[in-house]
């Protein structure tokens, strides 16, 4: 087992890009899961109230991942993540001048936790108000593609940055 997270080393937005590329190849390309119960969820979230993306990042990583880790320590369930948090898509593709700058978060999860558990932790992490769409993708043909989407705004017009993901994936 072994454990792959991000580091703390400050990137160019080519580079995080790249970095984003391969885990979420290596993660698609993991074949051997501790428990069956696999499931992959590609979530959305809108409207969280947060102010900036470090503030975003900081609420994601330290109050709804490092929480579900702390609980699922000792059981057989497990967790892998990789999160991107972005702009309007006004600001992503630079048209116009954009209603708001309300950063959002998209995040592939591959756990073993099961939907409703899931759903509990995003909604007691976030505001009530906060928009979250879950959409399981497991059997989804097209996840090799999904990486695109996930780095479109650094691709158009490089607002991606170290504080805008991050993941943690566990290999088997």
């Amino acid at each position: 087992m072994k454990l792959i997270c991000k580091d703390k080393k400050p990137k160019s937005t080519s580079i995080a890009v790249r970095e984003l590329e391969i885990i979420y190849d290596i993660w698609l390309n993991q074949k051997k899961y501790p428990i069956p119960g696999n499931r992959t969820y590609h979530i959305t979230i809108t409207d969280t109230h947060a102010k900036n993306e470090k503030a975003l990042h900081f609420i994601l990583t330290n109050n709804l991942f490092n929480r579900i880790n702390r609980d699922l320590r000792n059981k057989p369930d497990y967790l892998n993540y990789l999160f991107v948090i972005e702009y309007p898509e006004d600001i992503s593709r630079g048209e116009r001048i954009p209603k708001n700058c309300k950063v959002h978060s998209h995040i592939v999860l591959n756990t073993s936790i099961d939907h409703e558990t899931l759903k509990y932790y995003l909604h007691s992490t976030f505001d009530t108000k906060a928009d979250i769409f879950i959409e399981e993708t497991t059997n989804r043909r097209d996840k090799g593609q999904f990486i695109k989407y996930l780095t479109k705004q650094a691709k158009t017009n490089r607002l991606l940055t170290d504080r805008s993901f991050n993941y943690k994936i566990t290999l088997y």
